[in-house]
């Protein structure tokens, strides 16, 4: 879904804003259900745990741009052909 939400943006800044929202709710959701589980991490999550929510915000935005970008390649390519043709 994060890679679909972001192609289909219309400019690379509303595909960071809307791939960063969505690595925030991953990062709450992960947070959340180890809450819930209340087992032991297999993986230590740090000294301080919600900096993961920020982490993933982070990543989001990079793969949101990315997607973005190769978007607006493939709009722009698609009009190049309608022209030409």
């Amino acid at each position: 879904m994060l890679c679909w939400r972001a192609s289909s943006t219309r400019t690379v800044g509303a595909a960071r804003i809307a791939a960063s929202s969505a690595g925030v709710l991953f990062g709450t959701g992960v947070l959340v259900a180890h809450a819930i589980a209340g087992t032991h991490a297999k993986v230590s999550l740090g000294s301080f745990p919600p900096l993961l929510i920020v982490i993933d915000a982070i990543f989001g935005i990079f793969l949101g741009a990315i997607g973005g970008r190769l978007a607006r390649g493939l709009r722009e390519r698609d009009a190049l052909v309608e022209k030409v043709a």
